[in-house]
């Protein structure tokens, strides 16, 4: 395959997707701490949103440190935070919600002020890891009796180690839309520009390993996007994709190389 490699001086803001992009399965992908480091140094602004709401913003920020990618907590974002935020600008904070998702999903919502309740006007969709059947069946009910429901992402699956992967919230989804045959109210997280809007400052840049969230997200937002070849997407779809993709790389660290190399040839 041909690498094609993104500058790191004609950006002022780097944006980073998590799973498959920085790690995999848990796991520092090749050199991601060292180009995050590459970018601190250089004065860039730096954040890492992830689609999945099944944990909170502060674990994954602990994680990242463990594997020594160094951020500060508020730059690590999860599709919650655009969830909530969308309910903010929409004046639906004080509405009553059936939370179908994890317990750190909704831990992260009621900190915002958000409840779970068992009687509601409308239900929550995250990547709910720990569901069950009744759980679910308390869902469709609701939405059959007339609740909207909202979900956090439209991802299928997740990618863990090895090639194997696990359902998401859009896969969920697309089985609650099986049982009730009622669309969702809203889809949120990536693709939408309301995923990463407030964190655009001057030219920037996001990286991810998928083209149907990442990559669209940064089109929808109209900033440059880089596909990562260390998760999902292949070069095959790369090359095959109708999103535009602007820079393409095997994995973050080949970018980190390659930058070094540049760096080094013009002192």
């Amino acid at each position: 395959m041909k690498s094609i490699i993104p500058n790191i001086n004609d950006f002022d803001t780097y944006i980073f997707d998590l799973d498959g992009t920085l790690y995999l399965g848990g796991v520092e992908i090749e050199g991601a701490s060292n180009f995050i480091d590459q970018l601190k140094r250089a004065g860039k602004n730096v954040y890492v949103i992830t689609n999945n709401s099944s944990k909170t913003p502060k674990i994954y920020w602990e994680h990242l440190k463990k594997i020594n990618i160094v951020l500060k907590e508020e730059e690590v974002i999860n599709s919650t935070t655009s969830l909530y935020k969308w309910l903010k600008k929409n004046s639906l904070e004080d509405k009553s919600y059936f939370i179908f998702g994890t317990k750190d999903m909704k831990k992260q919502l009621a900190d915002y002020g958000i409840k779970h309740s068992e009687k509601a006007d409308t239900v929550i969709i995250g990547n709910n890891t720990e569901f069950t059947w009744d759980e679910f069946v308390k869902a469709s009910k609701l939405i059959v009796d007339g609740a909207d429901y909202i979900v956090s992402n439209p991802d299928l699956r997740q990618p863990l180690k090895d090639g194997y992967y696990s359902p998401d919230a859009g896969l969920i989804t697309e089985m609650m839309e099986k049982v009730t045959f009622i669309k969702p109210k809203i889809i949120l997280g990536k693709p939408t520009k309301e995923m990463i809007e407030s964190f655009i400052e001057g030219k920037t840049i996001l990286f991810g390993d998928r083209i149907y969230t990442d990559m669209a997200c940064a089109k929808n937002a109209s900033i440059s996007n880089c596909l990562v070849l260390s998760g999902e997407a292949t070069y095959e779809d790369f090359k095959e994709s109708k999103v535009k993709i602007d820079y393409v790389a095997k994995h973050v660290g080949e970018i980190y190389e390659e930058n070094e190399k540049r760096k080094n040839e013009n002192d």
